[in-house]
């Protein structure tokens, strides 16, 4: 992690680079279709035990951001994906300058990791289902699971809880493209401010906590790889000399419950990465020239009915007529080609293949594209 704080962008050591926030900000947006394509592909097989979570998609990874950053706020000082990058959140407050992240800092960044997109993306949805027509809006306002009992009800309420209910989704429909518009551009405007050194906020939602993003030191990265070892490396704490071992088994115990958080800044990286090389494959020509599978051989021609018509030695002689073969057709069931006047009648006072003796149908006579 420590090399991304060294090569990405200038600026003064503590400071970094637009290009390395819009990466981190870039790499969080990828997790969710990462966990939600494999869990859709896991609830295939164990639909019983995943189906319900897939449904429940979007809370299921709220409540994992949640657990997530908690876990690596209150340790390291940062989100998930800015600890990747090397990058830390720190108070612009003077005199709380180079503590950590107290508790009200920790639930004000939740709020903003988890809370706000959760309702952002709500809000989306809801917007594009009815956004338009006459069903939508029927939608919008609970009919979703009501019974015939219950739409019956809805019909005769008042005329006042009608017009309320139309004015509230007329207000939504109305003004909510503007909202989006104003969650999209204001931090745009920030970001621009932020590249020409105007501001210290990466972010409108930072400089309203009063936090701002920082590169990690290297007194951060030795707390930070101390933590990973639950203390084994400096043997303070817990672990000193004067510690029981009793206080060292229950300090194993707590790393050892921590230790999955700590590794998710690989784990999940590298399932981002496998996620985006599933993209590629799927899309890709080798893996669509890989679901055809090869030309099988030619079946072994039919052999001619000891009765029926015998083949030419010359393969452009109709075998009924012994003529040279014009307008050819063929019985695809067969495989031998004849002229069509000659096959076709044939076939319809015979019923039948006049070579193999096959059962056929003037509606299967086939007509022949011959260069010739």
């Amino acid at each position: 992690m420590e090399f991304m704080s060294d090569v990405l962008g200038s600026g003064t050591a503590s400071r970094p680079s637009l290009f390395e926030l819009f990466a981190q900000e870039k790499m969080a947006s990828l997790f969710k279709p990462a966990l939600v394509y494999a869990l859709s592909i896991y609830a295939q097989r164990y639909p019983r035990y995943l189906l319900r979570l897939v449904n429940r998609q979007d809370e299921a990874f709220a409540l994992l951001m949640l657990m997530v950053e908690r876990h690596y706020l209150r340790k390291f000082g940062s989100s998930f994906t800015e600890n990747i990058y090397g990058l830390k959140r720190a108070s612009t407050d003077s005199a709380r300058t180079g503590r950590k992240l107290s508790g009200r800092d920790v639930t004000k960044s939740l709020v903003l990791l988890v809370v706000v997109p959760y309702l952002k993306a709500k809000l989306d949805l809801l917007y594009e289902r009815h956004g338009g027509g006459g069903a939508a809006v029927a939608f919008l306002f609970s009919n979703r699971g009501r019974t015939p009992s219950d739409n019956a009800d809805l019909a005769a309420a008042p005329p006042l809880a009608a017009r309320l209910r139309t004015w509230i989704r007329e207000a939504f429909l109305a003004s909510y493209p503007y909202l989006h518009a104003a969650y999209h551009l204001l931090p745009l405007g920030y970001s621009l401010a932020y590249l020409l050194g105007r501001t210290r906020y990466y972010s409108p939602w930072l400089h309203l906590m009063g936090l701002e993003i920082q590169r990690m030191t290297h007194e951060d990265y030795a707390d930070m790889q101390n933590l990973a070892l639950g203390g084994f490396a400096s043997g303070d704490g817990p672990l000193g000399r004067d510690s029981t071992p009793l206080q060292r088994v229950r300090h194993l115990l707590a790393w050892l419950t921590e230790l999955p958080l700590n590794l998710l800044n690989v784990i999940l990286p590298t399932s981002v990465l496998f996620f985006r090389f599933l993209e590629w494959w799927y899309a890709s020509d080798l893996y669509k020239a890989s679901k055809y599978l090869p030309i099988p051989p030619a079946p072994a021609p039919l052999k001619p009915h000891p009765e029926g018509f015998q083949i030419p030695d010359d393969p452009l002689v109709c075998p009924v007529c012994r003529e040279s073969r014009t307008n050819p057709a063929v019985l695809p069931n067969s495989g031998y080609a004849c002229c069509y006047p000659c096959l076709h009648k044939y076939v319809e006072l015979n019923r039948r293949c006049p070579v193999t003796w096959i059962p056929a149908q003037t509606d299967q006579v086939a007509h022949l594209y011959s260069s010739t």
